[in-house]
Protein backbone atom coordinates (compact mmCIF):
# COMPACT_ATOMS: atom_id res chain seq x y z
CA UNK A 1 0.00 0.00 0.00
CA UNK A 2 2.71 2.47 1.02
CA UNK A 3 4.90 1.33 -1.87
CA UNK A 4 2.21 2.25 -4.39
CA UNK A 5 1.62 5.60 -2.70
CA UNK A 6 5.35 6.33 -2.78
CA UNK A 7 5.52 5.54 -6.49
CA UNK A 8 2.50 7.77 -7.19
CA UNK A 9 4.12 10.64 -5.26
CA UNK A 10 7.36 10.07 -7.18
CA UNK A 11 5.45 10.23 -10.47
CA UNK A 12 3.64 13.39 -9.34
CA UNK A 13 6.85 15.17 -8.26
CA UNK A 14 8.64 14.04 -11.43
CA UNK A 15 5.87 15.37 -13.66
CA UNK A 16 6.05 18.75 -11.92
CA UNK A 17 9.85 18.88 -12.28
CA UNK A 18 9.62 17.77 -15.91
CA UNK A 19 7.05 20.46 -16.65
CA UNK A 20 9.24 23.12 -15.01
CA UNK A 21 12.29 21.96 -16.98
CA UNK A 22 10.33 21.98 -20.27
CA UNK A 23 9.07 25.50 -19.56
CA UNK A 24 12.61 26.69 -18.79
CA UNK A 25 14.00 25.11 -21.97
CA UNK A 26 11.21 26.59 -24.07
CA UNK A 27 11.65 30.03 -22.49
CA UNK A 28 15.42 29.91 -23.04
CA UNK A 29 14.96 28.86 -26.68
CA UNK A 30 12.43 31.61 -27.33
CA UNK A 31 14.58 34.27 -25.63
CA UNK A 32 17.66 33.08 -27.51
CA UNK A 33 15.80 33.17 -30.84
CA UNK A 34 14.38 36.62 -30.10
CA UNK A 35 17.81 37.95 -29.10
CA UNK A 36 19.32 36.45 -32.24
CA UNK A 37 16.70 38.03 -34.48
CA UNK A 38 17.04 41.46 -32.84
CA UNK A 39 20.84 41.34 -33.05
CA UNK A 40 20.83 40.23 -36.69
CA UNK A 41 18.20 42.81 -37.68
CA UNK A 42 20.26 45.59 -36.11
CA UNK A 43 23.39 44.37 -37.92
CA UNK A 44 21.66 44.10 -41.31
CA UNK A 45 19.98 47.52 -41.07
CA UNK A 46 23.21 49.11 -39.82
CA UNK A 47 25.17 47.64 -42.70
CA UNK A 48 22.47 48.73 -45.18
CA UNK A 49 22.63 52.29 -43.86
CA UNK A 50 26.44 52.33 -44.18
CA UNK A 51 26.36 51.12 -47.76
CA UNK A 52 23.52 53.49 -48.68
CA UNK A 53 25.51 56.44 -47.31
CA UNK A 54 28.75 55.45 -49.07
CA UNK A 55 27.04 54.78 -52.38
CA UNK A 56 25.08 58.04 -52.20
CA UNK A 57 28.42 59.83 -52.35
CA UNK A 58 29.68 57.64 -55.20
CA UNK A 59 26.52 58.06 -57.28
CA UNK A 60 26.10 61.78 -56.61
CA UNK A 61 29.66 62.53 -57.78
CA UNK A 62 29.74 59.95 -60.56
CA UNK A 63 32.63 58.22 -58.84
CA UNK A 64 33.82 54.89 -60.18
CA UNK A 65 34.82 52.33 -57.57
CA UNK A 66 38.31 51.00 -58.23
CA UNK A 67 39.55 47.49 -57.53
CA UNK A 68 41.18 48.39 -54.22
CA UNK A 69 37.99 49.97 -52.86
CA UNK A 70 35.99 47.01 -54.14
CA UNK A 71 38.36 44.65 -52.36
CA UNK A 72 37.88 46.62 -49.15
CA UNK A 73 34.10 46.37 -49.54
CA UNK A 74 34.37 42.64 -50.12
CA UNK A 75 36.53 42.19 -47.03
CA UNK A 76 34.19 44.27 -44.90
CA UNK A 77 31.13 42.39 -46.13
CA UNK A 78 32.73 38.97 -45.72
CA UNK A 79 33.88 39.78 -42.18
CA UNK A 80 30.27 40.50 -41.27
CA UNK A 81 28.95 37.56 -43.29
CA UNK A 82 27.05 40.05 -45.48
CA UNK A 83 26.50 40.58 -49.17
CA UNK A 84 24.81 43.41 -51.05
CA UNK A 85 23.64 44.56 -54.45
CA UNK A 86 23.29 48.19 -55.48
CA UNK A 87 20.99 49.33 -58.28
CA UNK A 88 20.48 52.84 -59.55
CA UNK A 89 17.20 54.60 -60.14
CA UNK A 90 16.87 52.96 -63.56
CA UNK A 91 17.19 49.51 -61.98
CA UNK A 92 20.69 48.88 -63.32
CA UNK A 93 23.11 46.94 -61.13
CA UNK A 94 26.07 49.23 -60.41
CA UNK A 95 27.90 47.47 -57.55
CA UNK A 96 27.80 44.22 -55.65
CA UNK A 97 29.39 41.92 -53.14
CA UNK A 98 28.07 38.64 -54.38
CA UNK A 99 26.16 36.13 -52.34
CA UNK A 100 27.17 32.49 -52.45
CA UNK A 101 26.98 30.70 -55.77
CA UNK A 102 24.23 28.44 -54.46
CA UNK A 103 21.87 31.35 -53.78
CA UNK A 104 22.99 34.28 -55.94
CA UNK A 105 20.64 33.63 -58.82
CA UNK A 106 17.60 33.21 -56.58
CA UNK A 107 18.51 36.34 -54.60
CA UNK A 108 18.87 38.41 -57.79
CA UNK A 109 15.47 37.19 -58.97
CA UNK A 110 13.95 38.34 -55.68
CA UNK A 111 15.12 41.90 -56.39
CA UNK A 112 12.51 42.17 -59.12
CA UNK A 113 9.71 41.59 -56.61
CA UNK A 114 11.23 42.71 -53.34
CA UNK A 115 8.93 41.49 -50.54
CA UNK A 116 9.36 44.42 -48.14
CA UNK A 117 9.42 48.19 -47.98
CA UNK A 118 12.73 50.08 -47.66
CA UNK A 119 14.02 49.82 -44.07
CA UNK A 120 12.06 46.64 -43.33
CA UNK A 121 13.75 43.33 -42.55
CA UNK A 122 12.46 39.97 -43.79
CA UNK A 123 13.71 36.42 -43.28
CA UNK A 124 13.29 34.00 -46.13
CA UNK A 125 14.72 30.73 -47.38
CA UNK A 126 16.99 30.97 -50.39
CA UNK A 127 17.95 27.51 -51.54
CA UNK A 128 18.83 25.57 -48.39
CA UNK A 129 19.78 28.63 -46.37
CA UNK A 130 17.93 31.07 -44.18
CA UNK A 131 18.64 34.62 -45.31
CA UNK A 132 17.80 37.87 -43.54
CA UNK A 133 17.29 40.64 -46.10
CA UNK A 134 16.67 44.37 -46.05
CA UNK A 135 16.69 47.23 -48.52
CA UNK A 136 17.66 50.85 -48.02
CA UNK A 137 17.11 53.77 -50.37
CA UNK A 138 20.18 55.70 -51.50
CA UNK A 139 19.25 59.34 -51.12
CA UNK A 140 20.97 62.43 -52.38
CA UNK A 141 20.21 66.12 -52.65
CA UNK A 142 18.17 65.48 -55.79
CA UNK A 143 16.10 62.68 -54.25
CA UNK A 144 16.34 58.89 -54.41
CA UNK A 145 19.44 57.83 -56.36
CA UNK A 146 19.05 54.08 -56.06
CA UNK A 147 18.60 51.20 -53.67
CA UNK A 148 20.98 48.92 -51.80
CA UNK A 149 19.82 45.39 -51.07
CA UNK A 150 21.57 43.66 -48.20
CA UNK A 151 21.45 40.03 -47.16
CA UNK A 152 22.97 37.99 -44.37
CA UNK A 153 23.26 34.23 -44.18
CA UNK A 154 21.76 33.07 -40.87
CA UNK A 155 22.69 29.41 -41.28
CA UNK A 156 25.67 29.53 -38.92
CA UNK A 157 23.74 31.54 -36.33
CA UNK A 158 20.80 29.13 -36.50
CA UNK A 159 23.15 26.16 -36.16
CA UNK A 160 24.72 27.82 -33.13
CA UNK A 161 21.29 28.38 -31.60
CA UNK A 162 20.34 24.75 -32.25
CA UNK A 163 23.59 23.66 -30.64
CA UNK A 164 22.84 25.62 -27.47
CA UNK A 165 19.29 24.30 -27.45
CA UNK A 166 20.55 20.73 -27.80
CA UNK A 167 22.98 21.23 -24.92
CA UNK A 168 20.19 22.66 -22.82
CA UNK A 169 17.90 19.72 -23.65
CA UNK A 170 20.69 17.32 -22.72
CA UNK A 171 21.28 19.18 -19.46
CA UNK A 172 17.53 19.17 -18.83
CA UNK A 173 17.39 15.40 -19.37
CA UNK A 174 20.19 14.84 -16.86
CA UNK A 175 18.49 17.21 -14.44
CA UNK A 176 15.21 15.34 -14.88
CA UNK A 177 16.96 12.06 -14.08
CA UNK A 178 18.27 13.49 -10.81
CA UNK A 179 14.85 15.06 -10.20
CA UNK A 180 13.23 11.63 -10.44
CA UNK A 181 15.74 10.26 -7.93
CA UNK A 182 15.14 13.27 -5.67
CA UNK A 183 11.37 12.84 -6.04
CA UNK A 184 11.63 9.20 -4.99
CA UNK A 185 13.71 10.19 -1.97
CA UNK A 186 11.28 12.99 -1.03
CA UNK A 187 8.31 10.65 -1.39
CA UNK A 188 10.02 8.15 0.89
CA UNK A 189 10.56 10.71 3.64
CA UNK A 190 7.05 12.11 3.23
CA UNK A 191 5.65 8.62 3.79
CA UNK A 192 7.77 7.93 6.92
CA UNK A 193 5.57 9.81 9.47
CA UNK A 194 2.39 8.56 7.78
CA UNK A 195 3.62 4.98 7.90
CA UNK A 196 4.66 5.35 11.54
CA UNK A 197 1.25 6.77 12.49
CA UNK A 198 -0.48 3.96 10.59
CA UNK A 199 1.64 1.30 12.29
CA UNK A 200 0.88 2.80 15.71
CA UNK A 201 -2.83 2.86 14.96
CA UNK A 202 -2.74 -0.72 13.69
CA UNK A 203 -0.83 -1.86 16.80
CA UNK A 204 -3.30 -0.06 19.05
CA UNK A 205 -6.25 -1.71 17.28
CA UNK A 206 -4.67 -5.15 17.56
CA UNK A 207 -3.75 -4.66 21.24
CA UNK A 208 -7.19 -3.31 22.09
CA UNK A 209 -8.84 -6.25 20.35
CA UNK A 210 -6.76 -8.76 22.30
CA UNK A 211 -7.29 -6.93 25.60
CA UNK A 212 -11.07 -6.84 25.13
CA UNK A 213 -11.32 -10.56 24.47
CA UNK A 214 -10.51 -11.41 28.12
CA UNK A 215 -13.40 -9.46 29.73
CA UNK A 216 -15.70 -10.69 26.97
CA UNK A 217 -14.78 -14.28 27.79
CA UNK A 218 -15.63 -13.58 31.43
CA UNK A 219 -18.98 -12.06 30.43
CA UNK A 220 -19.86 -15.07 28.27
CA UNK A 221 -18.90 -17.43 31.10
CA UNK A 222 -21.10 -15.50 33.52
CA UNK A 223 -24.02 -15.58 31.05
CA UNK A 224 -23.65 -19.36 30.66
CA UNK A 225 -23.76 -19.78 34.44
CA UNK A 226 -26.87 -17.65 34.66
CA UNK A 227 -28.51 -19.56 31.80
CA UNK A 228 -28.11 -22.82 33.72
CA UNK A 229 -30.24 -21.27 36.47
CA UNK A 230 -32.77 -20.03 33.96
CA UNK A 231 -35.66 -21.98 35.47
CA UNK A 232 -35.44 -19.96 38.67
CA UNK A 233 -35.58 -16.65 36.79
CA UNK A 234 -38.65 -14.63 36.08
CA UNK A 235 -39.58 -13.90 32.44
CA UNK A 236 -38.27 -10.34 32.84
CA UNK A 237 -34.91 -11.58 34.15
CA UNK A 238 -34.60 -14.05 31.27
CA UNK A 239 -35.34 -11.23 28.81
CA UNK A 240 -32.69 -9.04 30.39
CA UNK A 241 -30.20 -11.93 30.28
CA UNK A 242 -30.99 -12.53 26.61
CA UNK A 243 -30.44 -8.86 25.87
CA UNK A 244 -27.13 -8.97 27.73
CA UNK A 245 -26.07 -12.00 25.72
CA UNK A 246 -26.93 -10.27 22.43
CA UNK A 247 -24.97 -7.19 23.42
CA UNK A 248 -21.99 -9.36 24.38
CA UNK A 249 -22.20 -11.16 21.03
CA UNK A 250 -22.29 -7.84 19.20
CA UNK A 251 -19.35 -6.60 21.22
CA UNK A 252 -17.44 -9.77 20.37
CA UNK A 253 -18.20 -9.21 16.67
CA UNK A 254 -16.94 -5.61 16.90
CA UNK A 255 -13.72 -6.80 18.49
CA UNK A 256 -13.27 -9.38 15.71
CA UNK A 257 -13.91 -6.71 13.06
CA UNK A 258 -11.42 -4.38 14.74
CA UNK A 259 -8.75 -7.08 14.69
CA UNK A 260 -9.55 -7.85 11.05
CA UNK A 261 -9.12 -4.18 10.08
CA UNK A 262 -5.79 -4.08 11.90
CA UNK A 263 -4.62 -6.95 9.68
CA UNK A 264 -6.34 -5.72 6.50
CA UNK A 265 -3.08 -4.88 4.68
CA UNK A 266 -1.61 -8.32 5.38
CA UNK A 267 -1.76 -10.32 2.10
CA UNK A 268 -1.95 -13.59 4.03
CA UNK A 269 -5.12 -12.60 5.85
CA UNK A 270 -8.31 -13.88 4.22
CA UNK A 271 -10.11 -11.22 2.27
CA UNK A 272 -13.27 -9.73 3.72
CA UNK A 273 -16.29 -11.53 2.31
CA UNK A 274 -19.55 -9.84 1.48
CA UNK A 275 -22.92 -11.30 2.46
CA UNK A 276 -26.55 -10.21 2.43
CA UNK A 277 -28.33 -9.23 5.65
CA UNK A 278 -31.96 -8.95 6.62
CA UNK A 279 -32.30 -5.24 7.22
CA UNK A 280 -35.74 -5.63 8.84
CA UNK A 281 -34.42 -7.98 11.51
CA UNK A 282 -31.52 -5.67 12.16
CA UNK A 283 -33.89 -2.75 12.65
CA UNK A 284 -36.03 -4.85 15.02
CA UNK A 285 -33.00 -5.63 17.14
CA UNK A 286 -32.01 -1.97 17.30
CA UNK A 287 -35.54 -0.95 18.30
CA UNK A 288 -35.68 -3.65 20.99
CA UNK A 289 -32.41 -2.39 22.46
CA UNK A 290 -33.44 1.24 22.43
CA UNK A 291 -37.04 0.76 23.59
CA UNK A 292 -36.23 0.94 27.37
CA UNK A 293 -34.35 4.20 26.90
CA UNK A 294 -37.09 5.59 24.67
CA UNK A 295 -39.79 4.71 27.20
CA UNK A 296 -37.91 6.55 29.93
CA UNK A 297 -38.04 9.70 27.79
CA UNK A 298 -41.60 9.15 26.64
CA UNK A 299 -40.69 8.29 23.05
CA UNK A 300 -42.55 5.66 21.10
CA UNK A 301 -40.36 3.76 18.61
CA UNK A 302 -42.19 2.10 15.71
CA UNK A 303 -41.39 1.17 12.15
CA UNK A 304 -43.18 -0.31 9.15
CA UNK A 305 -41.50 -2.67 6.73
CA UNK A 306 -41.12 -6.19 5.45
CA UNK A 307 -38.34 -8.69 5.80
CA UNK A 308 -36.11 -9.23 2.76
Amino acid sequence: MFRQTQLKLTLFFSLIMGLVICILIYSFHENLEESLVIEQEAAVLGFAEEEAFEHSIFIAHGYTINSIEQAEMNAKSNSRNMFFYVVNQEGKLINQVKAGVDMEEEFLNSLKNWPAKPGEVVVTRVGKKQIMMASMEIKGSSGVLGTVYVGRDLTSAIQLMKGWTFRLVLLGSVTLFFAIFLSYWMAFWVMVPIKEAYEKQKKFSADASHELRTPLSVIFSSIEVLEKAGEKMSPFEREVLQGLKEEACQMNQLVSDLLLLARADNPYVQQISKESIDLAKLIEKVINKLTPLAEEKGIDLTWAGESV
